[in-house]
């Protein structure tokens, strides 16, 4: 394999527990997802500068992470327990082929580039296309959608807090792959939502009397 490719197992590659950091690094900022966004919707104003800073942070840590992309290798669906696959053309064709193609591993690009759609149009389209204030607040719920990847970088996640656990010699107490978790943040962030949309309701019913 050529030195710029990663291969995502440890003892395979020096450059996997970097790899591995970089993984907790994304599913740390999803979890800060699940309460950034919501609470922006509901609290606009009191948020704007603090989600400001935040967006721009998860826009480059998501950009990055489609970069890093091209420059993972993979094990071909077809043969398991075959070599890892270096070359960059089936990599790149893997990570933008049909969406679920590679029997479900294939076509992620298109789901990771939604979660950058609202920067990219704030950006460089607002003014072309034009949104309303409180559709671009709801339109930064796409960034959710990363959520979809959780599951792929959990696996990782969890590993380096066992291998926390182990060091510090403490018990660090572990959700089965953070489910519950999940589900805990995913009810509050939608309780949160929904109070947003009632006070933009309430707001919108003002100004038409």
């Amino acid at each position: 394999a050529l030195p710029i490719f990663i291969i995502p197992e440890s003892g395979m590659d020096s450059k996997s527990p970097y790899y591995r950091g970089w993984n907790n690094i994304i599913v740390l900022a999803l979890l800060s997802a699940l309460y950034a966004i919501p609470l922006h919707i509901a609290f606009p104003q009191e948020t704007a500068r603090e989600y400001m800073f935040w967006r721009r942070i998860m826009d480059i840590l998501f950009v990055t992470d489609i970069m890093m992309q091209f420059f993972i290798a993979f094990k071909d669906p077809e043969d398991p327990l075959g070599p890892w696959v270096c070359d960059p053309l089936r990599i790149a064709h893997k990570y933008v082929s049909v969406p679920c193609s590679y029997r479900g591993e294939g076509g992620w690009i298109w789901f990771d580039l939604i979660p950058i759609l609202p920067g990219f149009h704030e950006t460089f389209l607002q003014r072309v296309f034009p949104m309303s204030e409180v559709n671009t607040r709801l339109a930064h719920l796409l960034i959710l959608t990363r959520l979809l990847r959780m599951s792929q970088r959990i696996t990782h996640f969890d590993q380096t807090i066992e291998a926390t656990r182990v060091v510090l010699g403490f018990h660090v107490h572990k959700y089965d792959g953070l489910t519950f978790g999940a589900a805990e943040s995913w009810g509050l962030a939608l309780a949160v939502v929904f109070f947003g949309i009632l006070i933009q309701a309430v707001e919108i019913g003002r100004a038409h009397v």
